[in-house]
C-alpha cells in the first residue's frame, strides 16, 4: 500500500511473523522522477522518429515525383522519336517514288538534246525548260528529304572578327 502522506510517497509492505508484524517502508520518490522520465523520454523519441519517418517520407515522395517527371520527359522524348522516324520513313519510299519517275524524263530529255540536231529552236526551248523543270522538282524533292531526314550537325572553324563585321554590316 502507498502512504497518503502527498508530500512523501512511499511503498509499506506488512509482514506477519507469528503474532509480530513487521512493516517495510520504501521511498517511492527515485521510482516516481524515473517513470517520469521514462515516459518524458518516451514520448520524446516517439515524436523524433515521427519527425524522421516524416521527413523521409517527404525525401522519398520528392524523389518519386523526379523519377516520374523524368519519365514523362523520357516518354514525350520517344514518341516524337518515333514520329520523326515515321516521317522519315515516309519522306523515304514518296521521295524515291517521286524521283524514279523524273530520273527517267530527265534522261529521255536529254537524250532528245543529245540525239536530234535537227530540231527547231522552239523544240530545243521546250526541252530545256522541261529539263530546268525537272531539275527544280529534283531539288523540292532533295528539300523534303533533307527536310524529314535527322539533323547531323556540322562544325566549321569560324572567324568571330569576320562573323561581327558581318553582323554590324547588317
Amino acid at each position: 500500500s502507498l502512504s497518503d502522506d502527498p508530500a512523501r510517497k512511499t511503498a509499506r509492505v506488512r509482514v506477519f511473523l507469528g503474532s509480530d508484524v513487521l512493516v517495510v517502508g520504501l521511498d517511492t520518490g527515485p521510482l516516481s522522477t524515473r517513470t517520469r522520465q521514462l515516459w518524458y523520454e518516451f514520448f520524446l523519441f516517439s515524436t523524433l522518429l515521427a519527425l524522421v519517418g516524416c521527413f523521409f517520407s517527404w525525401v522519398l515522395h520528392r524523389y518519386q515525383l523526379e523519377y516520374l517527371n523524368r519519365t514523362r520527359v523520357f516518354e514525350r522524348e520517344l514518341a516524337r522519336q518515333r514520329e520523326d522516324a515515321a516521317l522519315g520513313r515516309a519522306t523515304a519510299t514518296i521521295t524515291h517514288e517521286i524521283r524514279n519517275p523524273l530520273n527517267a524524263i530527265s534522261m529521255g530529255l536529254q537524250r532528245l538534246q543529245i540525239e536530234i540536231d535537227d530540231l527547231d529552236e522552239e523544240y530545243r526551248t521546250l526541252i530545256s525548260t522541261l529539263l530546268k523543270a525537272v531539275q527544280r522538282a529534283n531539288s523540292i524533292v532533295t528539300g523534303l528529304r533533307r527536310y524529314a531526314g535527322p539533323l547531323s550537325p556540322r562544325r566549321c572553324p569560324v572567324r568571330l572578327d569576320m562573323l561581327i563585321r558581318d553582323i554590324l554590316t547588317l
